[in-house]
């Protein structure tokens, strides 16, 4: 019998330190934690969005994955990824992976905010009822009158053209946007060096045409966090009267119009 009785001194050991120790990979101690980002910011004036995030794992996250909308677009180890322009979304995020567990996706709503159905009349309707000035508040765009100019950013001239604010008299305004034809797609606006302060320059705007607007502060003519982008879709025209779905992009600089 003498024999035996190191038997279970060994069979409790381990159950000992399993006790105090824990599982080896694949407890719930060690799923990954959703990361927290914590900086956002369009880079290459406007074109690419630079993310950077906290590990937010006991002990770390193995590797992270980078979404572009629902589609995976590529893996890394480091707490920071530029989103290229070719993977352009509504929405943008990053998940942590710990073997074969991926932790909730911590996500960047870049979804635009859209305006329908303003009614906006050229400067020559001898109406004063009928704004031809368009102010934006938080992405939202209203109609404005002359004598509130000063808030507005641009308006639709005798012409029938968008015009800069900066050329109304009288404005102070530090808001200075340029305007161009949006081609298909229509969910990434031009670089610097193809907008107009007034446009189309050749004659009046087309209905179902989609324009952007580069929504410029100073400094003037240089793309910048400071700025902002929309595109404009006119949905109709009645005499002096057009009308106008804008959709604002509300991450600073950032030059994705993606519906």
């Amino acid at each position: 019998m003498k024999k035996y009785r190191f038997i279970l001194p060994l069979f409790i050991f381990p159950l000992i330190v399993l006790l105090f120790t824990g599982c080896p990979n694949g407890g719930p101690e060690d799923l990954p934690e959703r990361p927290t980002i914590t900086l956002h910011t369009a880079v290459s004036d406007g074109a690419d969005l630079q993310l950077e995030w906290i590990d937010n794992t006991d002990g770390g996250s193995e590797i992270f994955y980078i979404y572009a909308g629902n589609t995976e677009i590529d893996s890394t180890f480091n707490l920071s990824y530029t989103i290229d322009e070719t993977d352009r979304a509504s929405s943008v995020g990053v998940t942590a992976w710990i073997g074969d567990e991926e932790s909730p996706e911590a996500t960047l709503d870049l979804s635009l905010t859209v305006t329908s159905n303003l009614e906006v009349w050229s400067t020559a309707d001898p109406s004063p009822d009928h704004p031809s000035f368009v102010k934006f508040t938080n992405g939202n765009a209203t109609t404005v009158s002359a004598d509130y100019a000063n808030d507005a950013t641009f308006y639709i001239n005798n012409d029938m053209q968008f015009e800069t604010i900066q050329d109304w008299s009288g404005v102070t305004s530090t808001v200075d946007p340029g305007f161009i034809s949006a081609e298909i797609p229509y969910d990434f606006a031009k670089p610097e060096g193809n907008y107009f302060s007034y446009y189309p320059t050749s004659g009046p705007m087309a209905e179902n045409a989609t324009y952007y607007i580069w929504i410029d502060y100073p400094t003037y003519g240089s793309m910048g966090t400071e700025d902002n982008f929309a595109k404009i879709y006119v949905s109709g025209i009645a005499g002096y009267k057009v009308t106008l779905k804008i959709s604002y992009q509300n991450e600073n600089g950032l030059r994705w119009l993606v519906d």
